[in-house]
């Protein structure tokens, strides 16, 4: 994971970035949990609550259904459906 998370750094170079793509296109339930985790993070700058809370029930309705048991887990554990 240490990998995708130097993904998001400035300083994180083409051949790197082209590296985390690659894996994560071999890898489809890492990709969607990297990407729904990325998506997670939006909510925040979203500014208001009511934007913030249907987002967030969007990203959970999407995170139970895609089948990925961890993501479900959070999806529950959040439960705002």
């Amino acid at each position: 994971m240490a990998i995708i998370k130097e993904f998001r750094e400035p300083k994180c170079r083409k051949d790197e970035k082209q590296k985390v793509e690659k894996v994560l296109q071999m890898n489809k339930p890492l990709a969607t949990m990297y990407y729904m985790k990325e998506e997670l993070t939006t909510m925040w700058w979203l500014g208001g609550k009511a934007k913030s809370e249907a987002y967030l029930q969007t990203w959970v309705l999407r995170a139970i259904n895609s089948g990925i048991k961890q993501l479900i887990k959070v999806g529950n554990m959040i439960g705002l459906v």
